[in-house]
C-alpha cells in the first residue's frame, strides 16, 4: 500500500521527499501511457479484423448465382457460413443481412477514399483564366445540290 499523503502542516521538507513524489508521478504517467498504447493497439487490431472480414465477404460475391455443384467445385472448399453469405448476396437489397450489406459499404468507402487520395488535384488559385471568343453565327454556307430524277 502507498503511504497516505502528508498533511499541510507536514509539507515536503526534504529533497528526498520531493524526489520520491516526482518518481511516483513519473511512474504513474508511464503506466497511463502504457494502458493507452495497449488500448489503441487493441482497437487497431479490431478495426483490421473488421476490414478483413468485410473484404472476405465482398470477395465471395464472385460466387453469386452458382449452383450447389459449382460451389462444391470451388477450391478451397467453402464453409456453410460462406455459402450462406453467398446466398445473402443473391437476395434483394432490402432482404440482405446487415453484416453483408455493411461489408459492401465499408469496402466501397475505402475504395473511393483510396481513389480520391490517388486522384489528380487542381490548384484553382494559381490557375490562369482563358478568355474564349464570343460565339458567332455560323459562317459556313449550306451546300445545295440540285438533282433531277431519272426518267
Amino acid at each position: 500500500m502507498s503511504t497516505p499523503p502528508p498533511k499541510m502542516s507536514e509539507a515536503l521538507t526534504t529533497v528526498e521527499d520531493e524526489q520520491r513524489l516526482l518518481e511516483r508521478q513519473r511512474l504513474k504517467t508511464e503506466r497511463k501511457e502504457l494502458r493507452k498504447r495497449e488500448r489503441l493497439s487493441h482497437l487497431e487490431n479490431l478495426v483490421a479484423r473488421v476490414k478483413s472480414d468485410a473484404a472476405e465477404h465482398v470477395a465471395l460475391k464472385r460466387h453469386m448465382f452458382k449452383t450447389e455443384e459449382e460451389l462444391d467445385a470451388v477450391v478451397p472448399k467453402l464453409t456453410a457460413q460462406q455459402r450462406k453469405i453467398i446466398r445473402q448476396w443473391e437476395e434483394p437489397k432490402k432482404a440482405t443481412a446487415f453484416g453483408v450489406e455493411s461489408s459492401a459499404k465499408l469496402i466501397e468507402a475505402e475504395t473511393r477514399a483510396r481513389a480520391d487520395k490517388a486522384s489528380v488535384r487542381i490548384n484553382v488559385e494559381n490557375m490562369n483564366v482563358v478568355q474564349l471568343p464570343p460565339k458567332q453565327a455560323e459562317t459556313a454556307v449550306p451546300v445545295i445540290i440540285e438533282m433531277e430524277p431519272d426518267k
